[in-house]
Protein backbone atom coordinates (compact mmCIF):
# COMPACT_ATOMS: atom_id res chain seq x y z
CA UNK A 1 0.00 0.00 0.00
CA UNK A 2 0.77 3.49 -0.06
CA UNK A 3 1.57 6.11 2.74
CA UNK A 4 0.37 9.60 2.85
CA UNK A 5 2.90 12.46 5.03
CA UNK A 6 0.05 12.03 8.31
CA UNK A 7 0.05 8.60 8.57
CA UNK A 8 3.95 8.43 8.43
CA UNK A 9 3.92 11.27 10.92
CA UNK A 10 1.37 9.00 12.78
CA UNK A 11 3.40 5.08 12.94
CA UNK A 12 6.63 7.20 13.48
CA UNK A 13 4.71 8.81 17.26
CA UNK A 14 4.82 5.54 18.26
CA UNK A 15 7.72 4.90 21.22
CA UNK A 16 8.36 1.65 20.08
CA UNK A 17 9.07 2.96 16.56
CA UNK A 18 10.47 5.63 17.29
CA UNK A 19 12.49 3.26 19.39
CA UNK A 20 13.12 1.07 16.44
CA UNK A 21 14.64 3.85 14.25
CA UNK A 22 16.76 5.33 16.86
CA UNK A 23 18.76 1.55 16.75
CA UNK A 24 19.27 2.53 13.10
CA UNK A 25 20.71 6.16 13.76
CA UNK A 26 17.57 7.12 11.84
CA UNK A 27 16.07 10.55 13.64
CA UNK A 28 12.06 10.14 13.41
CA UNK A 29 11.68 13.72 15.06
CA UNK A 30 11.15 15.80 11.78
CA UNK A 31 8.76 13.44 10.65
CA UNK A 32 7.65 15.57 7.82
CA UNK A 33 11.37 16.21 6.57
CA UNK A 34 11.72 12.50 6.60
CA UNK A 35 8.47 12.09 4.25
CA UNK A 36 9.70 14.36 1.62
CA UNK A 37 13.22 13.25 1.40
CA UNK A 38 11.81 9.40 0.80
CA UNK A 39 8.57 10.61 -1.35
CA UNK A 40 8.96 10.98 -5.26
CA UNK A 41 7.29 13.93 -5.79
CA UNK A 42 3.59 12.34 -5.51
CA UNK A 43 2.14 13.27 -2.36
CA UNK A 44 2.55 9.21 -1.10
CA UNK A 45 5.21 6.82 -0.31
CA UNK A 46 5.53 3.56 -1.47
CA UNK A 47 7.29 0.35 0.69
CA UNK A 48 9.83 0.29 -2.07
CA UNK A 49 10.82 4.70 -1.71
CA UNK A 50 10.22 3.67 2.22
CA UNK A 51 12.93 1.40 1.82
CA UNK A 52 15.41 3.24 -0.27
CA UNK A 53 14.82 6.29 1.61
CA UNK A 54 15.10 5.14 5.24
CA UNK A 55 18.71 3.30 4.09
CA UNK A 56 19.58 6.46 2.63
CA UNK A 57 18.86 8.32 5.53
CA UNK A 58 20.92 5.78 7.71
CA UNK A 59 23.71 6.84 9.78
CA UNK A 60 23.97 10.19 11.29
CA UNK A 61 22.05 13.31 10.91
CA UNK A 62 24.59 14.69 8.70
CA UNK A 63 23.70 11.92 6.56
CA UNK A 64 20.06 13.22 6.59
CA UNK A 65 20.57 16.65 6.50
CA UNK A 66 23.01 15.48 2.99
CA UNK A 67 20.02 13.39 1.42
CA UNK A 68 17.27 16.79 1.72
CA UNK A 69 19.80 19.09 0.69
CA UNK A 70 20.14 16.36 -2.33
CA UNK A 71 16.54 16.19 -2.70
CA UNK A 72 16.31 20.03 -2.64
CA UNK A 73 18.62 20.46 -5.47
CA UNK A 74 17.06 17.84 -7.85
CA UNK A 75 13.61 19.97 -7.45
CA UNK A 76 15.49 23.51 -7.78
CA UNK A 77 16.47 21.74 -11.27
CA UNK A 78 13.30 20.71 -12.68
CA UNK A 79 12.12 23.74 -11.53
CA UNK A 80 14.85 25.99 -13.08
CA UNK A 81 14.74 23.71 -16.39
CA UNK A 82 11.00 24.02 -16.79
CA UNK A 83 11.58 27.55 -16.50
CA UNK A 84 14.03 27.97 -19.29
CA UNK A 85 11.99 25.89 -21.49
CA UNK A 86 8.65 28.20 -20.80
CA UNK A 87 11.01 31.30 -21.02
CA UNK A 88 12.46 29.94 -24.75
CA UNK A 89 8.73 29.35 -25.77
CA UNK A 90 7.23 32.67 -24.88
CA UNK A 91 10.47 34.13 -26.74
CA UNK A 92 11.93 35.89 -23.86
CA UNK A 93 15.08 33.99 -23.97
CA UNK A 94 16.70 32.70 -27.29
CA UNK A 95 17.62 29.32 -27.55
CA UNK A 96 21.13 29.81 -27.76
CA UNK A 97 22.40 31.45 -24.53
CA UNK A 98 26.02 31.70 -23.39
CA UNK A 99 27.81 28.94 -21.44
CA UNK A 100 27.00 28.79 -17.57
CA UNK A 101 29.38 29.84 -15.01
CA UNK A 102 30.64 26.38 -14.99
CA UNK A 103 30.82 26.40 -18.73
CA UNK A 104 28.03 24.30 -19.28
CA UNK A 105 25.82 24.87 -22.73
CA UNK A 106 22.11 25.73 -22.05
CA UNK A 107 20.85 24.90 -25.58
CA UNK A 108 19.72 21.77 -26.71
CA UNK A 109 22.35 19.92 -28.62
Amino acid sequence: GMITEERLTNILSHPKVEAYFQTLDIDVQESANLFHIIDNGDGEVTLDEFIDGIMRCKGQARAVDQVAMRFEVAKLDTKITELIVALRVAGVIPYSTPKGARGESFTKE
